[in-house]
């Protein structure tokens, strides 16, 4: 059959329809994936900010930590997971930020095998619990007065100059820290918690940048 002016026209419109389906459809798979992405990133970059010796883990790596810290909380949620920083003197190899069942966050220390070594009320940063040992405080940890606080106070103050100290307290013994008392300070947009041991001395210091919610 000849082919025709009408037909060359016909058919240009087919493959052009075409064309333009797919360039729809390949948009629209780039705009979903761009999205995935963004909220991955965003949604890491939230939930653990600051400690630049402290990287995102990812993979199985960050599958096996999750699982270890949720097997020990049961009902929590991963809000990030982390190296542990090797300057902390932690004993740990892996930090795993959570928000447990009823609000409280908290940081999950563990070995290298993922063995969980403590979790720690996380008690400046959100959640029920709160860094002046209000309503939500750990009921374990009991707040400091006369020569101990001042002790505490002076002790964390030499550890960590220009910071306010908010509140000191004895240390959870089922936290299994080592640490005999736990000061809660603040400095600029920093929350800083020092751990020391019976004698006053500074057992581990932790800082956190994230924002009051």
């Amino acid at each position: 059959m000849p082919i025709t002016r009408a037909h060359l026209v016909t058919v240009a419109a087919i493959g052009s329809a075409a064309l333009g389906g797919a360039g729809l459809a390949n948009a629209a798979t780039k705009h979903a994936t761009s999205q995935t992405t963004s909220t991955t990133s965003t949604g890491s970059t939230d939930a653990h900010r600051g400690n630049p010796n402290e990287t995102a883990l990812t993979g199985d790596t960050l599958k096996s930590a999750s699982e270890a810290a949720l097997a020990a909380n049961s009902g929590a949620t991963v809000e990030a997971a982390t190296t542990e920083d090797p300057a902390e003197n932690s004993g740990a190899t892996y930090e795993v930020h959570i928000t447990k069942a009823d609000g409280t966050r908290a940081n999950v220390l563990e070995d290298q095998d993922f063995k969980v070594l403590s979790t720690k009320t996380d008690q400046g940063h959100g959640g029920r619990g709160n860094h002046h040992g209000g309503p939500g405080a750990n009921p374990n940890e009991k707040p400091l007065t006369g020569d101990d606080l001042a002790k505490a106070k002076a002790a964390a103050e030499a550890a960590q100059a220009g910071i306010t100290v908010d509140n000191a307290t004895t240390e959870d013994p089922a936290e299994n820290t080592g640490a005999a008392y736990e000061v809660h300070a603040h400095k600029g947009t920093s929350f800083i918690t020092i751990t020391l041991d019976k004698d006053f001395k500074v057992v581990k210091t932790e800082t956190n940048t994230r924002q009051h919610h």
